[in-house]
């Protein structure tokens, strides 16, 4: 993943989450007060879009923070 990428992800979760904070892999939906189960779903759906990807039932449950949505976007080969 390159700097570029994280980027994009950061955006697209900032906007989503509506995080005014600094966003970086160490953050989890804990640390996100509107990281709701609503808004977990409207993050799936962003990443598929932006992405290109469709994902799993187990790696949508497998997403509980950012490193999370590295490592499954990386499997994918969309990062």
């Amino acid at each position: 993943m390159n700097k570029a990428e994280y980027q994009e992800i950061v955006a697209l979760l900032s906007d989503l989450l509506e995080y005014e904070g600094e966003l970086h892999v160490g953050l989890s939906r804990d640390d996100i007060p509107k990281w709701d189960s609503l808004k977990h779903v409207q993050i799936i759906e962003a990443l598929e879009q932006e992405f290109d990807v469709q994902l799993s039932m187990d790696e949508m449950i497998e997403i509980q923070g950012i490193q999370d949505i590295v490592n499954v976007l990386e499997r994918h080969s969309a990062i």
